[in-house]
């Protein structure tokens, strides 16, 4: 079968297409429930606890890759009754409005679209959002009436992930809905065509061999965390080897970055130095991009450790990271950097996410910037803090990838999780746990892996991915993935690929 295409919906500072209708190569036909299907993991690619901006470029993805797959002309769609219910929905808060999404999407008049998604979504974009409820049917379900073929997901009260298809129709997508805590309307909506990828790497060898054909500079560690005496339950916790493709070599990590913040944070309080309802006042040199609900905020507006913790490693939140590391210090994340990192000074001086926006946006800067020494840039930081933080749509290509940023090699990243992991298990260290676990990064098997944490990062040439995994036999498994390429943007779906591939291999690894 034909890969499908998956859309990029993950944090990154701007998608190739800058929100524009991109072409999508059609497949030959739609997956079928009948095709070969590797559980809930391949149902979506990086679909986190969204920040609100991230789902704004989500709408026009969608108008990019399954519009595209458009049939010739659709017959003309007039209003229909509810859905009838192949599947019920549960009568959760994400259930109800998946039920009132897929009535607009049968036929019903939306009606006033601010009851049911979140003001700072509808202020953006709400011409694109009637562009989906208005089209999908029409051009992916040729007119038909759209039914829910299963529940993918539905735990929580706030999210909830089903695929959709149409009667007498072989198309097939799946639908993601989240809600915002707050208010309780949508604050994330997204399809994407059902089905997966990948499916023909059989070893390890197989493995690395696809990630090498990446193109660019790409970096693969996968580990096992064991025991140094494996007889002693006490005993320090380590790396064993399984594979690695260039694991020690320093690339870009993006704003995979915050792991370091966060152990810096989860250090201070477990020194007692600092307690997770500790507040941090919403500062203007904060504000960083994706613009998300932050940044909307009075400046002055207090939050706890524990909340933007939360909300930098689950919802790729820059301004929330910037308001940690300007609250626990630079000096302070180098050090817990310096604990894991070969080569800390790589990284002097520590930036923002907003400097680093700022500095990329600036032609002149940037240059000057990443041919300096540490003493250069430190005063050019100066200059930096007098720009205006940039639009998204200007940074639109990598811009000094291997010189700019925040570096580190795919074992350091791994054994960073391991580091946090450590923390977490801590008396007191709940938060620090929930931050990390609250996004899965992949959409996963629960009975196989019962426990997850994931923390991305990303900008136009840089992707980072990194796993800590517990399997339900109780092994735990950790795994990153860097991407840096310095003249074009990376594709997410196929590092997502590859790391699915790690995933099915890891569910089998090492079992007694």
């Amino acid at each position: 079968m034909v890969p499908i295409p998956v859309m990029n919906i993950r944090r990154r500072m701007n998608p190739k297409s800058n929100g524009r209708p991109r072409r999508v190569d059609p497949p030959s036909r739609f997956p079928t429930p009948e095709d070969p299907q590797v559980p809930v993991q391949e149902v979506f690619e990086m679909i986190p606890r969204l920040s609100l901006p991230r789902m704004y470029r989500l709408i026009l993805a969608l108008v990019a890759g399954v519009l595209t797959f458009l049939a010739p002309p659709a017959p003309a769609q007039g209003p229909d009754e509810a859905a009838p219910e192949v599947t019920v929905i549960p009568a959760t808060r994400a259930g109800n409005q998946l039920v009132w999404v897929l009535k607009v999407l049968n036929g019903q008049e939306m009606g006033d679209l601010s009851e049911h998604f979140s003001d700072t979504y509808l202020r953006l974009k709400e011409a694109e959002i009637k562009e989906l409820l208005t089209g999908l049917r029409g051009e992916v379900f040729e007119g038909k009436k759209i039914v829910v073929n299963k529940i993918l997901d539905a735990e929580r009260e706030m999210d909830i992930a089903a695929e959709i298809t149409a009667k007498n129709t072989w198309r097939y997508l799946h639908v993601f809905l989240i809600l915002d805590d707050k208010t309780g309307k949508i604050a994330g909506l997204r399809f994407a065509p059902a089905g997966g990828l990948g499916r023909n790497i059989s070893t390890w060898a197989d493995l690395a061999q696809s990630a090498g054909r990446l193109g660019g500079d790409v970096a693969m560690g996968v580990y096992e965390v064991v025991r140094q005496n494996p007889r002693d339950g006490a005993s320090p916790l380590t790396l064993r080897v399984i594979t690695e493709v260039d694991a020690d070599e320093r690339l870009n990590i993006g704003t995979a970055f915050g792991m370091y913040v966060l152990g810096a944070v989860a250090e201070r309080v477990g020194a007692e130095q600092a307690k997770w309802t500790d507040q941090v006042a919403l500062k203007a040199e904060h504000l960083s991009l994706p613009e998300s609900d932050l940044n909307d905020q009075p400046m002055g507006t207090t939050y706890s450790l524990a909340t933007l913790s939360e909300r930098m490693f689950s919802l790729d939140d820059n301004t929330a990271m910037d308001m940690l590391m300007d609250f626990v210090g630079r000096d302070a994340v180098r050090s817990w950097m310096a604990t894991i990192h070969l080569d800390p000074a790589r990284n002097d001086p520590i930036l923002s996410s907003a400097e680093l926006f700022k500095l990329k946006s600036s032609d002149e800067l940037l240059v000057r910037y990443a041919a300096a020494g540490e003493a250069v840039r430190r005063e050019l930081l100066a200059q930096v803090a007098e720009l205006s933080l940039p639009d998204e749509e200007d940074l639109d290509r990598p811009r000094e990838v291997s010189r700019v940023g925040w570096f580190a090699t795919a074992s350091e990243c791994s054994r960073a999780m391991v580091e946090l992991h450590k923390l977490e298990r801590r008396p007191g260290m709940e938060p620090l746990s929930a931050a990390m676990r609250r996004y899965r990064g992949l959409r996963l098997d629960r009975d196989l892996w019962p426990e997850v944490a994931f923390k991305g990062g990303s900008e136009p040439g840089v992707l980072c991915l990194t796993w800590l995994l517990e399997r339900d036999d109780g092994k735990k498994f950790v795994f990153s993935l860097i991407w840096n390429h310095q003249e074009k943007t990376v594709n997410e779906g196929r590092l997502n690929d590859v790391a699915r591939s790690i995933l099915r291999h890891l569910a089998d690894e090492a079992r007694e």
